[in-house]
Protein backbone atom coordinates (compact mmCIF):
# COMPACT_ATOMS: atom_id res chain seq x y z
CA UNK A 1 0.00 0.00 0.00
CA UNK A 2 1.63 3.60 -1.27
CA UNK A 3 0.07 6.56 1.00
CA UNK A 4 1.53 10.04 -0.41
CA UNK A 5 1.36 13.41 0.76
CA UNK A 6 -1.89 13.10 1.81
CA UNK A 7 -0.58 11.02 4.95
CA UNK A 8 -2.47 8.81 7.32
CA UNK A 9 -4.83 10.06 9.54
CA UNK A 10 -6.86 7.20 11.77
CA UNK A 11 -9.18 8.34 14.51
CA UNK A 12 -10.97 5.11 14.92
CA UNK A 13 -11.70 1.84 14.15
CA UNK A 14 -9.36 -1.14 13.30
CA UNK A 15 -6.77 -1.73 10.20
CA UNK A 16 -5.55 -4.89 10.32
CA UNK A 17 -2.84 -5.06 7.86
CA UNK A 18 -1.64 -8.21 5.98
CA UNK A 19 2.31 -8.63 5.20
CA UNK A 20 1.73 -6.72 2.81
CA UNK A 21 3.99 -3.20 2.92
CA UNK A 22 2.86 -0.03 3.78
CA UNK A 23 4.58 3.40 2.57
CA UNK A 24 3.74 6.48 3.33
CA UNK A 25 6.02 8.92 1.26
CA UNK A 26 6.59 12.69 2.40
CA UNK A 27 3.57 12.50 4.09
CA UNK A 28 2.58 13.05 7.56
CA UNK A 29 1.31 9.85 10.03
CA UNK A 30 -1.28 10.24 12.85
CA UNK A 31 -2.81 7.38 15.50
CA UNK A 32 -5.40 9.39 16.97
CA UNK A 33 -7.45 6.12 17.44
CA UNK A 34 -8.53 2.85 17.28
CA UNK A 35 -6.16 -0.13 16.37
CA UNK A 36 -3.64 -0.37 13.60
CA UNK A 37 -1.86 -3.76 12.93
CA UNK A 38 1.40 -3.78 10.92
CA UNK A 39 2.27 -7.35 9.69
CA UNK A 40 5.20 -6.10 6.86
CA UNK A 41 6.98 -3.20 6.51
CA UNK A 42 5.45 0.11 7.65
CA UNK A 43 7.92 3.04 5.66
CA UNK A 44 8.40 6.41 6.54
CA UNK A 45 10.21 7.72 3.26
CA UNK A 46 11.32 11.36 3.73
CA UNK A 47 13.44 12.27 0.43
CA UNK A 48 12.00 16.06 0.50
CA UNK A 49 14.47 19.52 1.17
CA UNK A 50 14.52 20.39 4.33
CA UNK A 51 11.27 18.61 4.80
CA UNK A 52 10.08 17.24 8.39
CA UNK A 53 7.88 14.55 8.36
CA UNK A 54 5.24 13.85 11.25
CA UNK A 55 4.77 10.37 13.26
CA UNK A 56 2.51 10.44 15.96
CA UNK A 57 0.32 8.00 17.80
CA UNK A 58 -1.78 8.28 20.80
CA UNK A 59 -1.02 6.23 23.67
CA UNK A 60 -3.51 3.03 24.56
CA UNK A 61 -6.23 2.75 25.67
CA UNK A 62 -7.30 5.61 22.95
CA UNK A 63 -5.10 4.12 20.46
CA UNK A 64 -3.37 0.59 20.14
CA UNK A 65 -0.49 -0.47 17.75
CA UNK A 66 0.48 -3.52 16.87
CA UNK A 67 4.12 -4.68 14.88
CA UNK A 68 4.32 -8.00 14.02
CA UNK A 69 6.98 -6.95 10.62
CA UNK A 70 9.21 -3.74 10.99
CA UNK A 71 9.30 -0.35 11.33
CA UNK A 72 11.35 2.03 9.06
CA UNK A 73 12.17 5.56 9.14
CA UNK A 74 13.82 6.32 6.23
CA UNK A 75 15.62 9.39 4.61
CA UNK A 76 16.83 9.29 1.42
CA UNK A 77 17.72 12.13 -1.83
CA UNK A 78 20.12 14.80 -2.26
CA UNK A 79 18.97 17.06 0.65
CA UNK A 80 19.24 16.93 5.07
CA UNK A 81 15.55 15.93 5.85
CA UNK A 82 13.75 15.23 9.39
CA UNK A 83 11.59 13.27 11.16
CA UNK A 84 9.33 14.37 14.13
CA UNK A 85 7.81 11.59 16.62
CA UNK A 86 5.76 11.03 19.21
CA UNK A 87 4.67 7.49 19.61
CA UNK A 88 3.14 7.56 22.83
CA UNK A 89 3.54 4.50 25.01
CA UNK A 90 2.95 2.05 22.25
CA UNK A 91 5.81 -0.46 21.25
CA UNK A 92 6.95 0.46 17.81
CA UNK A 93 8.35 -3.51 17.86
CA UNK A 94 11.34 -3.53 15.50
CA UNK A 95 12.34 -0.41 14.51
CA UNK A 96 14.80 1.01 11.50
CA UNK A 97 16.38 4.50 11.71
CA UNK A 98 17.74 4.54 7.67
CA UNK A 99 19.80 6.89 5.69
CA UNK A 100 20.32 6.16 2.20
CA UNK A 101 21.29 8.06 -0.38
CA UNK A 102 24.96 7.94 -2.46
CA UNK A 103 26.62 10.80 -2.92
CA UNK A 104 29.63 12.92 -2.55
CA UNK A 105 28.21 15.60 -0.19
CA UNK A 106 27.45 14.82 3.26
CA UNK A 107 23.65 15.23 4.24
CA UNK A 108 22.06 14.72 7.30
CA UNK A 109 18.73 12.47 8.89
CA UNK A 110 17.24 13.93 11.82
CA UNK A 111 15.01 12.62 14.25
CA UNK A 112 13.11 14.49 17.34
CA UNK A 113 11.97 12.28 19.46
CA UNK A 114 9.08 13.96 22.21
CA UNK A 115 9.02 11.77 24.65
CA UNK A 116 10.09 7.77 25.27
CA UNK A 117 9.84 5.89 21.69
CA UNK A 118 9.67 2.14 23.34
CA UNK A 119 11.07 -0.61 20.89
CA UNK A 120 12.00 -4.18 20.40
CA UNK A 121 15.53 -4.18 18.01
CA UNK A 122 16.67 -1.07 17.04
CA UNK A 123 19.30 -1.03 14.24
CA UNK A 124 20.66 2.19 13.02
CA UNK A 125 22.00 2.22 9.30
CA UNK A 126 23.50 4.52 6.69
CA UNK A 127 23.84 3.37 3.23
CA UNK A 128 26.24 6.45 1.57
CA UNK A 129 29.61 5.28 -0.62
CA UNK A 130 31.07 7.85 0.57
CA UNK A 131 30.47 7.66 4.03
CA UNK A 132 30.04 11.04 4.89
CA UNK A 133 26.42 11.04 5.86
CA UNK A 134 24.46 10.73 9.83
CA UNK A 135 22.12 9.95 11.76
CA UNK A 136 21.38 12.79 14.35
CA UNK A 137 18.71 11.25 17.11
CA UNK A 138 17.55 14.69 19.17
CA UNK A 139 15.54 14.52 22.52
CA UNK A 140 13.88 12.19 24.39
CA UNK A 141 14.52 8.35 25.37
CA UNK A 142 15.20 5.52 22.94
CA UNK A 143 14.12 2.66 25.27
CA UNK A 144 15.42 -0.79 23.45
CA UNK A 145 13.85 -3.78 25.27
CA UNK A 146 16.14 -6.43 22.49
CA UNK A 147 19.58 -5.77 20.30
CA UNK A 148 20.62 -2.78 19.36
CA UNK A 149 22.84 -2.63 16.17
CA UNK A 150 24.30 0.44 14.21
CA UNK A 151 26.50 0.13 11.17
CA UNK A 152 27.86 3.50 9.56
CA UNK A 153 31.00 3.45 7.56
CA UNK A 154 31.31 7.65 8.49
CA UNK A 155 34.37 7.94 10.87
CA UNK A 156 33.43 11.20 11.82
CA UNK A 157 32.41 11.65 15.68
CA UNK A 158 28.87 13.12 13.88
CA UNK A 159 28.28 9.93 12.09
CA UNK A 160 25.63 9.21 15.11
CA UNK A 161 25.35 12.44 17.38
CA UNK A 162 22.97 14.37 19.38
CA UNK A 163 20.82 14.14 22.94
CA UNK A 164 18.62 11.23 23.05
CA UNK A 165 19.03 9.09 25.83
CA UNK A 166 18.90 5.20 24.76
CA UNK A 167 17.92 2.95 28.11
CA UNK A 168 18.27 -1.01 27.78
CA UNK A 169 15.37 -2.76 29.98
CA UNK A 170 15.29 -6.22 28.44
CA UNK A 171 14.64 -9.21 30.92
CA UNK A 172 16.93 -11.24 29.05
CA UNK A 173 20.46 -10.81 27.31
CA UNK A 174 20.24 -8.06 24.76
CA UNK A 175 23.22 -7.47 21.90
CA UNK A 176 24.53 -4.11 21.38
CA UNK A 177 27.13 -4.43 18.30
CA UNK A 178 27.92 -2.53 14.95
CA UNK A 179 29.94 -2.36 12.22
CA UNK A 180 32.35 0.17 10.42
CA UNK A 181 34.80 2.75 10.98
CA UNK A 182 31.99 5.22 12.86
CA UNK A 183 31.06 2.12 14.97
CA UNK A 184 34.50 1.55 15.83
CA UNK A 185 36.31 4.70 16.52
CA UNK A 186 33.48 6.62 17.93
CA UNK A 187 30.68 4.30 19.64
CA UNK A 188 27.57 3.29 18.11
CA UNK A 189 25.17 5.64 20.39
CA UNK A 190 24.25 9.31 20.32
CA UNK A 191 25.15 11.73 23.21
CA UNK A 192 22.58 11.28 25.74
CA UNK A 193 22.81 9.04 28.65
CA UNK A 194 23.27 5.51 28.11
CA UNK A 195 20.96 3.39 30.89
CA UNK A 196 21.59 -0.50 31.48
CA UNK A 197 18.29 -1.25 33.46
CA UNK A 198 19.68 -4.67 34.06
CA UNK A 199 23.34 -4.67 33.81
CA UNK A 200 23.43 -8.27 33.71
CA UNK A 201 22.07 -9.04 30.49
CA UNK A 202 23.92 -7.15 28.00
CA UNK A 203 26.89 -8.03 26.50
CA UNK A 204 29.25 -6.62 23.34
CA UNK A 205 29.00 -3.05 24.30
CA UNK A 206 31.57 -0.07 23.78
CA UNK A 207 31.08 3.31 25.47
CA UNK A 208 33.35 6.05 23.97
CA UNK A 209 33.90 9.78 25.29
CA UNK A 210 30.59 11.34 25.02
CA UNK A 211 28.66 9.25 26.29
CA UNK A 212 27.32 8.36 30.67
CA UNK A 213 26.73 5.24 31.56
CA UNK A 214 24.39 4.64 34.80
Amino acid sequence: MAIGTNGWTQNGGTFAGSSSDITVTNGNFALNGGTLTNGGILKFINNGNATTQTITMASTPTATFTNNGTVNFYSTGAYSNSKAINTGNQNLGNVIFERNYNSATGYAATYTITGTMTVNNATLTMVDTSNNDQIILTGGTLEVKGNYTANTNNSSIYAIYSTTAVTFTGTSTQTISGSGTGYTNYGPFPDGTITLANTDSVIGVTFTAGETLI
